[in-house]
């Protein structure tokens, strides 16, 4: 389970890049505002991939299928959530505001990550929970 040890730095690293975004609503400069958007898009992207990976390193093989579906579900419904959510704000403020709120998101999913991830699941654990719900 090598994953679990070595995701954190990984997951930290992507996320401390994250705040940038409230900057890309104040810029005066396209070209810098470009450039940040860039610098976030890759962050989060690399971000994505590794919340997309660690269910590997966490579940056995048997249930990382029904766990990467759990996964694109709440992902899928997040987009759609957050997407309602972006509407909402640019109607009654602006952008910036889309842009902070984005920038403290991947910092607070990945306190909230560790918090409620505290380690590899056995095949027991999972078989265990299968069965009592």
């Amino acid at each position: 389970m090598e994953g679990v040890d070595g995701s954190p730095g990984r997951h930290v690293a992507l996320a401390l890049v994250m705040p940038l975004s409230a900057v890309i609503g104040l810029t005066l400069s396209a070209a810098f505002g470009l450039s940040i958007m860039c610098l976030v898009a890759f962050a989060h992207m690399g971000w994505k991939t590794c919340l997309m990976t660690v269910n590997n390193d966490i579940y056995p093989y048997a249930v990382a299928g029904s766990v990467s579906g759990i996964i694109a579900f709440g992902s899928s419904f997040g987009a759609v959530l957050f997407t309602i959510l972006t509407g909402h704000l640019f109607q009654r403020c602006s952008y910036t505001i889309v842009f902070v709120l984005m920038g403290f998101l991947h910092p607070t999913a990945y306190l909230v990550f560790r918090l409620v991830v505290k380690g590899p699941v056995t095949l027991r654990q999972a078989i265990h929970a299968d069965e009592t719900s």
